[in-house]
C-alpha cells in the first residue's frame, strides 16, 4: 500500500484556505462524509478531519474494519499522514518531497529525498516513511544509512525537550527495530513510569524471537536481573549472559565469549594466556609464552601492526624485558614517554642515546654539533611533529630539577637556529611552558635580544596574536621604568610564566588590578577583557571567573564574545555552586537540551538546597539521554565529579546492565567504573573488581585497540593482576594470593600507583610481612632515582606518597614532600602529599591546612599552561574529597 495519495497532496494549496475558513462539522459528521456519494464532500471531510490533525485520530482508528472501501481508504490515509505529523501547516517543500518519495523506485533516488527531507529537519516523517517502506531491501539500506541511523535519537531528543514525552515514545515505536533504538524507548519507558505496564503486555506476546528480544530490552532496563537471566538462558543471549556473569564476579564466560569470537591466530593465544593466568594463578609461565610471541616480530621485515600488537600484549602480561625492547622498536617517541613516565632514567637515558654531558663533556659537544646538523638537514615538516633528541634531552634534565644543565643543553642548538634566521626558535622557546620550563624563557630572550622585536613575537607565539596582549602590553609599556626587556618579564609575570624577577617589587598584576579599580566606561572593559584572558591564560580560575562576570553584565558584549561560556567556564571548575546557576541561567537554552549541562545545573541546585528542583531536572536530564552509552557516560563523570559518587555509580552499573560485553559503550562504561568510581576496590569488593579489571583487560588484547601511552597498558595488567590476588587471598588462598600479588608488584616495582590501593590493601593483612618486604624493594627503587637527581621535585613526591599511604618511612617522607615543594613550589598535588603525610601521622590540624592550600593554588593557577581547565577541575574535585577526608575521617590504622 502507498504511503500517500494524490488526495492528500494535490489539492493542498487550491483548498486549504477554503477549508480552513469553512466552520469544521463535528467529527463523527466528518467521518461519515469520507463515504459520501459525492467527490467534493468526500474531499472537504478529509481536508477538515486532516485539519483538526490528532484530534481525530481515535474516531478515524475506530473505523478500522469499516465496510465502506472509500471511507477505509481515507482513514488510513489519514491516519498515516496525521501520526507521521504531516499536516496541513506541514512545510510545502517536505510534502513535495514525500510525494516524490512515493513516486521513486530506486533505492538511491528514494535516499536523496530521504536526505533532502533530513535537511529540512523532517526527522518525524523520515521515521514514517522508513516504517512503511515495502521494499524489505530498500527499508534494510536506507536504515543503514550513517544519517539516517541517527534520525530516531533526533526526533525523540526533540519531543523530550519540549516536555512531549508520548510522542517520543510513538517516534521510537516507528524506530527500526535494532539494539539501539529498542534500548531508547525501553529507557524512555522506565522513566516515564510506563515500563512495568510495558513488560507484561510483551509477555502476553511470547513466544515470539522480536518480542523476546524486546522484552530482554526491557528487564536490562529495569533492573530486573534475576529475570533477565532466565530469558537470555532461554533465548541463548550469550553477550547478556556475558554480561550479567560478569556483574557477579565471573569473568569466565566473557573470556570464553571473546577466545570464540578471536579474529586472529596471536589474539587467541594472548586471550588463552590471559585467561589461564587467572584460572590457575600461576605466572611463571608467561614469559615463555611473550617470548614465542616476539619470534614472529623478531626479522628486519614485519608489519607495524604485528609489532604493536605483540608490544602491547607483552606490557599488559606484565613481561618489562619483553615489551620494552619491542617498544623501542615500535616507537622512539612513545618508548621515551613510556620510561619517562616512570621516571626510569636511567632507560631513559639510554634511548636518547647521547654522550653523558657532564662525565663525557668532549664526547657530548661533539654529538651536539652532529645533531645540529642533521636537524638542519631533517625535512622541517617532521622536526614539527615531534621533538628533537636535544629538545628531548633538555626536557629529561629539566624534570629532573637539573635546570642549568637543561638550558646548556638547549643553548647550542637555538644559537644555531638564530644564525640561520630560522623561526623554528619561537617554536621551541614558546613551547617550554607546556614541559613547565617557563623559567627559561627569561633568560633566552634575553641572551637574543630585541633587535627584531623578538620580546612581542615571543609573547604573540606563547600567548596568543590577540587583541587583548596588544593591550596589556601597552599597558605595562606606560608602567615599566626599565626598558624593553624588563616590560617582557612583567609580561611573563601577568601572563603566569615564571621569569626570574626580583621580588621585593610590588608585581605588574597587582598594578593593572589597582588601575582596574579607578578605571570607568570604555577603559574599565577594555581592562577587564585583557584581565580576564590573562587570568584564562594562566588558569586564575578565581580571578577569571570575578572578571567574565562583570563583563556578563553587558549583555550584547558577552553575547558577541562569548564570555557567558568563560564565565560558566570559571564556575565549573571551581564548583562555585552559585554562579553556576548564575552563568547558567544567563542562557538557558545552552544548558537544558544538553544532559551534561542540564546534570551539573541540576547538582549545583541540589547543593544551593534546592532539593526537588534538582531531583526532577536529574531526571530530566537523565531521560533526555535516551540511555545512549556515550551520554550517559558522560553524565555520570559530571556526577562524579560534582560529589554525587554513589549516584554516579548507579548510573554506570545500570548502564552497563543494558550493553552486551563488547563494544565502545561496553568499553568506556567499564573503564569508567574501574578508574572513575573505581568503588569495587575502595570497597573491597574484590571478587567483583578482579572481574571487571579483568574485562577491560580482554578489550585492550584486541588488535584494532591502538593506544598512545603504553605506560598504561602495563598499569591495567597490574591492576587487573593485584585485584585477583587480592579476591584469592579474601577467598583463602594464601598461596595463590602471594604468586599474583608479587607478580603484580613486580610489574610496577618503583610506581607511585602502589600506593593507592596495594600497599594501603596489604599492610592489616596475613600478608604483611610480605608487603613490608615489597615496601623496601618500592621504597629503595625511589631513593636510587634520588640520589642520582636530588633535584627531582616528582620522584621526591613519589617518596612521600609511597610512604604516607603505606604507613611507613614517614619521617622520610614528611623530609620528601617538603623538599618536593622547595623544588617546586605550590603545586596542588604536591600540598595534597603532604597533608596525606601529616594524616599518617595523625597530626589533622597540618593536613587540613595544607589540603586546604592545594584546593586554594589549584583555583589560583598553580597548573597555569601544564594542565587544560577540565583536567584541574577533574584534580579540584578530587583534591576536594581528600580535604574532607583529612577533616572527617578516621586516621588509617596500621
Amino acid at each position: 500500500m502507498k504511503i500517500l495519495t494524490s488526495i492528500t497532496l494535490g489539492l493542498v494549496c487550491s483548498t486549504l484556505a477554503n477549508a480552513a475558513a469553512e466552520q469544521p462539522q463535528v467529527i463523527d459528521e466528518l467521518i461519515i462524509q469520507l463515504s459520501s456519494r459525492t467527490y467534493k464532500a468526500r474531499e472537504q471531510a478529509s481536508q477538515q478531519l486532516w485539519q483538526l490533525g490528532e484530534q481525530s485520530l481515535t474516531q478515524l482508528k475506530a473505523i478500522a474494519d469499516s465496510a465502506d472501501p472509500e471511507q477505509l481508504k481515507r482513514s488510513e490515509i489519514l491516519i498515516r499522514n496525521i501520526e507521521a505529523g504531516v499536516l496541513p501547516s506541514t512545510d510545502a517543500k517536505v510534502i513535495e518531497a514525500i510525494d516524490r518519495y512515493r513516486s521513486s523506485e530506486a533505492t538511491t533516488a528514494k535516499l536523496r529525498v530521504i536526505e533532502e527531507l533530513l535537511e529540512l529537519g523532517a526527522f518525524k516523517q523520515v521515521l514514517f516513511l522508513l516504517r512503511w517502506e515495502e521494499d524489505a531491501r530498500t527499508r534494510l539500506e536506507l536504515s543503514q544509512n550513517r544519517q539516517v541511523r541517527e534520525v530516531p535519537s533526533i526526533a525523540a531528543k526533540r519531543a523530550l525537550a519540549v516536555g512531549d514525552i508520548e510522542e517520543a515514545i510513538k517516534l521510537l515505536r516507528m524506530a527500526p527495530k535494532n539494539n539501539r533504538n529498542n534500548r531508547a524507548l525501553a529507557h524512555v519507558l522506565k522513566y516515564s513510569g510506563q515500563l512495568a505496564a510495558e513488560i507484561e503486555r510483551t509477555k502476553k506476546q511470547l513466544p515470539n524471537k522480536q518480542s523476546e528480544a524486546w522484552l530482554l530490552t526491557q528487564l536490562r532496563a529495569l533492573g530486573d536481573i534475576e529475570q533477565a537471566k532466565v530469558l537470555a538462558e532461554q533465548t541463548k543471549a550469550e553477550q547478556a549472559l556475558a554480561t550479567f556473569a560478569l556483574l557477579d564476579g565471573n569473568p569466565t564466560p566473557l573470556l570464553d565469549f571473546c577466545k570464540n569470537s578471536s579474529s586472529t591466530p596471536n589474539h587467541t593465544i594472548a586471550l588463552s594466556l590471559l585467561q589461564r593466568l587467572h584460572q590457575k594463578n600461576d605466572p611463571t609461565d608467561i614469559h615463555e609464552v611473550i617470548a614465542e610471541l616476539a619470534k614472529q616480530v623478531a626479522g628486519d621485515v614485519v608489519e607495524d601492526g604485528d609489532l604493536e600488537y605483540v608490544t602491547r600484549i607483552a606490557l599488559l602480561m606484565g613481561d618489562r624485558e619483553v615489551g620494552e625492547k619491542l617498544l623501542r622498536r615500535y616507537s622512539e617517541a612513545y618508548a621515551l614517554a613510556y620510561f619517562n613516565t616512570q621516571e626510569y632514567s636511567k632507560q631513559e637515558f639510554e634511548l636518547l642515546g647521547t654522550p653523558n654531558p657532564v662525565t663525557q663533556a668532549a664526547e657530548f659537544e661533539l654529538w651536539l654539533e652532529l645533531e645540529i646538523e642533521r636537524e638542519f638537514d631533517t625535512d622541517l615538516d617532521l622536526l614539527a611533529e615531534q621533538s628533537s633528541k636535544i629538545e628531548e634531552l633538555a626536557h629529561f634534565y629539566f624534570n629532573r630539577g637539573e635546570h642549568e644543565l637543561s638550558l646548556r643543553v638547549l643553548n647550542p642548538l637555538l644559537k644555531a637556529l638564530l644564525e640561520d634566521g630560522d623561526d623554528r626558535w619561537f617554536q621551541i622557546v614558546g613551547d617550554l611552558p607546556i614541559y613547565g620550563m617557563g623559567e627559561l624563557i627569561a633568560p633566552l630572550a634575553r641572551e637574543r635580544g630585541n633587535e627584531d622585536d623578538t620580546f612581542r613575537q615571543l609573547s604573540h607565539k606563547i600567548f596568543g596574536n590577540v587583541e587583548e596582549m596588544d593591550f596589556i602590553w601597552a599597558q605595562l609599556v606606560e608602567l615599566c621604568e626599565g626598558g624593553d626587556f624588563e616590560c617582557f618579564q612583567n609580561v611573563l609575570e601577568v601572563m603566569g610564566v615564571p621569569h626570574g624577577k626580583p621580588s621585593d617589587k610590588r608585581s605588574s598584576l597587582s598594578q593593572l588590578e589597582e588601575r582596574l579599580q579607578q578605571a570607568k566606561g570604555q577603559v574599565r572593559v577594555d581592562l577587564l577583557v585583557a584581565l580576564a584572558y590573562a587570568a584564562e591564560m594562566r588558569n586564575d580560575f578565581e580571578a577569571m571567573l570575578e572578571y567574565y562576570k562583570e563583563l556578563c553584565g553587558d549583555r550584547e558584549l558577552a553575547e558577541k564574545r562569548d564570555f557567558h561560556l568563560k564565565y560558566q567556564l570559571a564556575a565549573e571548575v571551581v564548583f562555585g555552586w552559585s554562579e553556576i546557576v548564575a552563568s547558567y541561567d544567563f542562557k538557558p537554552e545552552s544548558y537544558l537540551s544538553k544532559p551534561t549541562r542540564l546534570t551539573r545545573y541540576a547538582m549545583a541546585k541540589r547543593k544551593l538546597g534546592e532539593n526537588d528542583l534538582a531531583e526532577t531536572l536529574l531526571n530530566q536530564a537523565i531521560l533526555s539521554t535516551l540511555g545512549e552509552p556515550e551520554q550517559l557516560n558522560e553524565l555520570a563523570a559530571v556526577l562524579h565529579q560534582c560529589g554525587a559518587r554513589e549516584e554516579a555509580k548507579t548510573v554506570w552499573l545500570n548502564l552497563i546492565t543494558c550493553l552486551d560485553i563488547g563494544g565502545r559503550g561496553f568499553y568506556y562504561t567499564l573503564y569508567n567504573l574501574n578508574h572513575q568510581s573505581h568503588f569495587a576496590v575502595a570497597e573491597s569488593n574484590w571478587k567483583l573488581a578482579s572481574a571487571l579489571n579483568l574485562a577491560e583487560m580482554t578489550i585492550l588484547f584486541e588488535p584494532s585497540m591502538r593506544l598512545s601511552r603504553y605506560y598504561s597498558s602495563l598499569r591495567s595488567g597490574y591492576t587487573a593482576t593485584f585485584t585477583a590476588g587480592m579476591s584469592l587471598l579474601e577467598q583463602g588462598d594464601r598461596v595463590g594470593a602471594l604468586r599474583m600479588l608479587e607478580y603484580a608488584h613486580s610489574t610496577l616495582p618503583g610506581d607511585g600507583t602502589l600506593a593507592d590501593d596495594f600497599f594501603p590493601s596489604l599492610m592489616n593483612t596475613s600478608l604483611g610481612a610480605e608487603a613490608q618486604k615489597w615496601f623496601n624493594i618500592s621504597w629503595r627503587h625511589i631513593e636510587k632515582e634520588i640520589t642520582a637527581y636530588p633535584n627531582d621535585h616528582n620522584a621526591r613526591n613519589t617518596a612521600a606518597w609511597l610512604g604516607s599511604r603505606s604507613g611507613k618511612r614517614l619521617d622520610d617522607s614528611l623530609k620528601h614532600a617538603k623538599s618536593a615543594l622547595r623544588l617546586l613550589a605550590n603545586q596542588p598535588a604536591y600540598l595534597d602529599t603532604l597533608a596525606e603525610v601529616y594524616f599518617a601521622k595523625r597530626d589533622r590540624n597540618s593536613a587540613v591546612k595544607y589540603s586546604n592550600q592545594s584546593l586554594d593554588f589549584i583555583k589560583s593557577g598553580a597548573y597555569a599552561y601544564t594542565r587544560n581547565a577540565n583536567s584541574s577541575a577533574v584534580m579540584f574535585s578530587e583534591l576536594t574529597r581528600q580535604n574532607a577526608r583529612f577533616k572527617n575521617e578516621a586516621f588509617p590504622s596500621r
